[in-house]
């Protein structure tokens, strides 16, 4: 079996792409907060699984991203419903 492993440092001879790590980690942060860190909630199943893969539970959880003014840091908050009435 044949593995390759994907690095987006890699220009791939586009002009805009990463040219360094310190480039690719800005990258990455830029369309982080500008995509997914934005201040809300995110719900969906939570789904657990064993050694095997097999599933063996699943619940409803949400994220909350809350970035802070600067845009330096995202507070990441999980919220696991366990029960319901």
């Amino acid at each position: 079996a044949r593995h390759t492993t994907t690095n987006l440092r890699v220009s791939n001879g586009s002009p805009d792409a990463p040219k360094t790590e310190t480039e690719d980690k800005e990258l990455q942060w830029d369309l982080f907060t500008r995509h997914q860190a934005l201040d809300g909630e995110w719900w969906g199943n939570w789904d657990t699984y064993d050694y095997m893969g097999d599933r063996v539970g699943s619940t409803v959880a949400g994220v909350s991203l809350t970035p802070d003014k600067e845009g330096a840091s995202v507070e990441h908050t999980h919220r696991i419903l366990s029960a319901s009435t």
